[in-house]
C-alpha cells in the first residue's frame, strides 16, 4: 500500500501537474473545493485536496 504525500502548489501549477499526468476532469475552485467532471476512475492517485494561504495541497498516493 502506498503511503500519500501532500504536495503544495500555486493553483496554476497544481492544474498543469494534473494535465501532464493525464488528468483532465478536475478543476481546483478559489473556495478550495474540488469538482470531479466526467469519469471519476481518472483522478484515482488524487485521494483529497485543501487550499491554504494561495496554495493547493493535493494528497496524491
Amino acid at each position: 500500500m502506498e503511503i500519500p504525500v501532500l504536495v503544495c502548489y500555486t493553483i496554476d501549477r497544481a492544474l498543469e501537474i494534473l494535465k501532464e499526468r493525464g488528468i483532465n476532469n478536475i478543476s481546483v475552485t478559489v473556495t478550495g473545493t474540488c469538482s470531479i467532471k466526467g469519469d471519476g476512475e481518472r483522478v484515482d492517485r488524487v485521494i483529497g485536496q485543501r487550499k491554504r494561504n494561495g496554495l493547493v495541497e493535493l494528497i496524491v498516493c
